[in-house]
């Protein structure tokens, strides 16, 4: 049988147009943790600010929490935002996005676990290198390739761990199958536009408000910052839903369910 082969410029551009389409629902899910997220930011760095730097007492324990809620922040939105693209028929509320349930342990797990691998990954070609010595800097797009790759081979655990459709990861790893560098590419192609605008409105910006901003200017370019990795998070589970939703309706496995549909 054929193996289908996910179509990369038009999920990206899915992608976006998703997102502008639903962005009433975006705002309804992003728009408190953005805020509540600035907030932290904002508090943990005019507390570095004013005690000078990380010498501050409370600067480990305040970056912590910071870390702790992005992480749990991220992970609850991410589910939401698989669900609803995958799962459209279900009325997804701030609340039931944002109450922490078995699939979003599952959701952390398995996405620790890829990262591991990934970095694995990229460990190998890098000892090898080392053994070589100057010759070590040939071996560093060798890493990066092959954590990519495997990271993209694994990322339709993501989705389907979403919805409920536990698989294992063999089972992610055959869905996947011929579709690696398109995973990977439309993953990376997403991402550049918000990549490129990001840096530019934080220039702008942080030449707006100095190099010593105030509370009102750091909480701004906080919720900026945070406002652009929402909108990347949802870049990123959008086009994964999208090769998951092409990959699983023509899986030829009978082990597995169909995933759902988009309607």
């Amino acid at each position: 049988m054929k193996k289908t082969k996910i179509p990369i410029l038009a999920i990206v551009a899915l992608a976006y147009q998703f997102i502008w389409y639903e962005r009433r629902d975006f705002i309804n899910l992003a728009f408190v943790p953005i805020v509540v997220l600035a907030i932290l930011d904002t508090a943990v760095g005019f507390g570095l600010s004013a005690s000078g730097g990380a010498r501050g007492g409370l600067a480990v324990p305040g970056i912590v929490v910071v870390i702790l809620v992005n992480v749990a922040a991220g992970v609850m939105f991410a589910v939401a935002w698989h669900r609803r693209f995958l799962v459209p028929q279900e009325n997804t509320t701030f609340y039931s996005a944002y109450r922490w349930r078995m699939r979003h342990g599952k959701f952390l797990f398995v996405s620790i676990a890829i990262g591991l691998l990934a970095i694995f990954a990229a460990a190998l070609p890098m000892l090898v290198g080392a053994l070589l010595g100057p010759l070590a800097v040939i071996f560093l797009p060798v890493s990066v390739i092959l954590s990519g790759l495997l990271g993209a081979r694994l990322s339709m655990l993501l989705p389907s761990t979403a919805v409920d459709d536990l698989m294992n990861f063999n089972q992610a790893w055959e869905l996947a199958y011929g579709n690696s560098w398109r995973i990977l590419g439309v993953f990376i192609l997403s991402a550049i536009p918000i990549g490129v605008a990001a840096p530019i409105i934080g220039l702008l910006l942080g030449s707006l408000f100095g190099d010593a901003p105030g509370v009102p200017g750091l909480f701004v370019m906080a919720f900026a910052n945070e406002f652009f990795g929402f909108v990347s998070a949802a870049l990123g589970v959008t086009v994964l839903s999208e090769a998951y939703r092409i990959l699983r309706s023509s899986a030829a496995s009978a082990t597995l369910p169909l995933a759902p549909r988009r309607r």
